[in-house]
């Protein structure tokens, strides 16, 4: 199990819903499959940072969100409603950081929320949307 218990629980949740649109009495989204691969790859990405401890953390990571901006992009290629892809990705790593603001003092949230909320929830944010400009450029370009 990737991710902490305060991410893997919704997020596992989310993924039941999703995949019960394959049990023949539920509705199907469109584009299960892909929220599917998304929530999944959004779950790996908040597990990675606690297991690069004693490796050069700095530049796997960087190295993790540059490859979730590609997975993005590829998925966003085949998506039909593209803006749900990074939204399912960044999902599992807003969900860990609640935890930080739910169970802290007023004072110590608003500090999480000033200082450390950026590094913490942006800069996923910003590489799901670089996938999310690429995939729709891609496909915009092949479409043409």
């Amino acid at each position: 199990m990737h991710g902490a218990v305060f991410s893997a629980w919704p997020t596992l949740s989310l993924l039941t819903f999703l995949a019960l649109g394959y049990v023949k009495q539920y509705t199907r989204f469109e584009d299960t499959s892909l929220l599917l691969a998304a929530t999944l790859w959004g779950l790996l990405l908040t597990g990675f940072p606690g297991a690069t401890e004693g490796l050069d953390g700095q530049r796997q990571f960087y190295g993790l969100l540059a490859g979730t901006a590609a997975i993005i992009g590829v998925l966003c290629f085949f998506a039909r409603q593209k803006i749900l892809i990074p939204l399912f990705v960044i999902l599992p790593t807003i969900f860990l950081q609640l935890q930080f603001i739910v169970f802290a003092s007023p004072r110590h949230a608003v500090e999480f929320l000033r200082e450390e909320a950026f590094d913490a929830i942006g800069v996923p944010l910003s590489f799901s949307f670089v996938g999310y400009v690429l995939g729709s450029m891609v496909r915009g370009l092949v479409r043409a």
